[in-house]
């Protein structure tokens, strides 16, 4: 599952506008500073990253695609909110879980109008993110978490991935794909990094 993060970071990143700021580099960058034991964890993800990168140019250089079928990510999305003008509906979790899937997949309208210079970038990766339908302890879920806080604006120290500080905890990120959604105050979002502590891993967005 972490392997997806430096791709989904850098999305998120090239999604940022205005005064909305991506902060995917600063939380590096201070996560290693807190946890000095995972920076040899991250740099060799970084290198694993690098080297499929690589062979998935190679790939659509030459027309190939992937083998063994598509990859299915199980999905939470973990909703923080202060009141209710902050809690997002389903229906509005559901259309970007879709549009992160047209994205992986390459099938986004305009994936015709792809620059020249990154045509033999781009390709279906065989990813599919899907809401997840059992809880870790084998309940049936639609894959939204919805909790109330008393925070109105999240920073970008974690705090929203765990319950002792406001936020909700990660379900186990070997075997889901951890999102929390709520207020921030200039970023857009940031992610974490392959190879940091398994209980931080996942994405934050900005409601």
């Amino acid at each position: 599952m972490r392997h997806l993060f430096t791709l989904l970071s850098l999305m998120l990143c090239l999604a940022v506008s205005g005064q909305r700021e991506c902060a995917s580099h600063e939380y590096s960058v201070a996560l290693r500073a807190a946890h000095p034991g995972a920076a040899a964890g991250i740099e060799a993800a970084e290198a694993f990253q690098a080297r499929r990168a690589e062979l998935l140019s190679q790939l659509s250089a030459t027309g190939r695609t992937l083998q063994g079928g598509t990859v299915r990510i199980p999905v939470v999305v973990h909703i923080l909110y202060s009141n209710n003008a902050q809690n997002i509906s389903d229906v509005q979790v559901k259309s970007q879980i879709d549009a992160l899937n047209r994205d992986f997949r390459r099938r986004n309208e305009d994936s015709l109008n792809t620059p020249a210079r990154f045509r033999n970038l781009a390709i279906d990766v065989n990813i599919e993110f899907v809401l997840a339908t059992v809880t870790p302890e084998g309940y049936a879920t639609n894959g939204i978490v919805r909790k109330q806080s008393g925070v109105t604006y999240w920073e970008q120290n974690d705090a929203i991935k765990l319950a002792s500080r406001g936020g909700d905890n990660a379900w186990d990120s070997r075997y889901y794909l951890n999102i929390w959604v709520g207020p921030m105050r200039r970023l857009l979002g940031y992610s974490s990094l392959p190879g940091g502590p398994a209980e931080l891993d996942g994405l934050v967005i900005n409601t």
